[in-house]
């Protein structure tokens, strides 16, 4: 959510930096915030639920539309799909995971 210029006011700039990006698919990037689900921090905003809002709110949502087969408008949702299109036996994993 740093994209989100509320959300990334709220929490340091340090956050925002280079060296704490992380670059990865959209299922690396559900992981990612399954992990975070799991063991967060203890400095996160009040009423937020690290990791898992993105994990279920928004990365799910568009897994699911991958793997459903649904016709992606977006020219960088085509491509983010492209990469993770033949893993769909590792998103039923992270689901179970979750």
């Amino acid at each position: 959510m740093l994209s989100n210029d509320k959300f990334a006011a709220a929490n340091p700039f340090e956050y925002q930096k280079a060296n704490r990006l992380v670059y990865c698919n959209l299922l690396e990037h559900h992981l990612l915030h399954v992990k975070i689900a799991e063991k967060p921090s203890e400095n996160f905003n009040e009423n937020e639920l690290p990791g898992i809002g993105g994990a279920i709110n928004f990365i799910c949502k568009d897994l699911n539309d991958i793997y459903s087969g649904k016709e992606l408008a977006e020219e960088w949702r085509k491509t983010a799909a492209d990469k993770v299109k033949d893993d769909f036996d590792e998103y039923i994993r992270i689901l179970r995971y979750l």
